[in-house]
C-alpha cells in the first residue's frame, strides 16, 4: 500500500523517450524555462525542476500528472523522490556552481515554507458521525477534493481532522493518523488510519482551486502527542493499545462510497 507507480500515459497521447526539453541534450525546466535544479525525471521521460513539479501538481485533483505529456504519474513524495544523476551533471555544466547552489538553496527554503504550513494547517474531512480518539478509520475518497486531500496528508505528516459536520471555527473535530494508502486510478485511495487526538477548530477556511476542501489551523505542539509533540510519539504508544477491529464509515453518497 503506498507503492509508488511507474506511472501510466493519458489515453490517447503516448510517453515517448524523444524529447526536446528536459533531456541531458536540452536540460531546461519546461515550466519555469531555467536550466534545472534538482532535475526529476518521470517515467513518461519528462523532467522537472523539483519544485517547479511539486507546485505545479500540488491542486491537481485526480492525481499528479505530467505538465507535459499529462501522464499519470503516481509519485509517493516529489519532496524525496531522487535527483536525475545525468541531468543534474548536465546542468551543472551549463551554469556556474554557485548559481547552481544558490537556486537549490532557494528551492530548499520554498520547500521548507511549505512543510511548515502543513504542519500548521490540515486539510478536514467531513462526514457523520465522525471518528473518536482510538477508533479505526477505514475510508474510500474519490472526491475531488478528498483526492487532494489524502495526497498531501500522505506526502506529510499523514495527518487529517475528522468532523462530523460541516467544518467551521470552534467546532470539534479528530485527528486521524492516516497508516496505510492504496492509490488507485485518477487518484481515488484507500486509507485506513485511527484517531489519534481530539481538537478544537482555529480558523478555518475552502482553499482555493480544491474543489471546496477544507482547511484548519490547530493546535499539535501541546503535549498530546507525548513529551516531543511529535505524532510519532503517540503512534508508539498507541500500538502498544489493544487495537479494536476495523470498521467501515457509513456510507455516504457524496464522497465515500464503500
Amino acid at each position: 500500500m503506498g507503492d509508488e507507480d511507474t506511472g501510466t500515459a493519458a489515453p490517447g497521447q503516448a510517453a515517448t523517450d524523444e524529447v526536446s526539453v528536459g533531456t541531458a541534450s536540452s536540460p531546461e525546466c519546461p515550466i519555469c524555462m531555467q536550466i534545472m535544479c534538482e532535475p526529476l525525471l518521470m517515467p513518461c521521460k519528462h523532467a522537472f525542476c523539483r519544485i517547479c513539479l511539486l507546485q505545479s501538481t500540488q491542486l491537481a485533483p485526480s492525481g499528479r500528472s505530467c505538465p507535459l505529456c499529462r501522464s499519470l504519474l503516481h509519485v509517493r513524495d516529489l519532496a524525496t523522490h531522487p535527483i536525475d544523476s545525468a541531468l543534474e551533471k548536465a546542468a551543472r555544466a551549463v551554469i556556474p556552481s554557485d548559481t547552481y547552489e544558490a537556486r537549490v538553496n532557494a528551492a530548499a527554503e520554498r520547500l521548507a515554507e511549505l512543510q511548515a504550513e502543513a504542519d500548521r494547517e490540515l486539510p478536514v474531512f467531513f462526514m457523520h458521525p465522525g471518528s473518536a480518539v482510538g477508533e479505526p478509520v477505514a475510508l474510500h475518497l474519490f472526491e475531488p477534493r478528498y483526492k487532494i486531500l489524502i495526497r498531501r496528508a500522505w506526502e506529510g505528516r499523514k495527518l487529517f481532522v475528522f468532523c462530523a459536520r460541516t467544518p467551521r471555527q470552534g467546532e470539534l473535530g479528530v485527528v486521524v493518523r492516516v497508516d496505510h494508502a492504496q492509490f488507485l486510478s485518477n487518484g481515488r485511495a484507500n486509507i485506513l488510519g485511527q484517531g489519534i487526538k481530539r481538537v478544537v477548530l482555529g480558523d478555518t477556511w475552502v482553499e482555493d482551486g480544491t474543489g471546496g476542501l477544507y482547511y484548519t489551523r490547530v493546535d499539535l505542539t501541546d503535549g498530546a502527542f507525548g513529551g516531543s509533540g511529535s505524532p510519532q510519539a503517540l503512534s508508539s504508544a498507541l500500538e502498544l493499545q489493544p487495537q479494536p477491529e476495523v470498521r467501515r464509515a457509513p456510507t455516504c453518497p457524496r464522497c465515500c462510497l464503500m
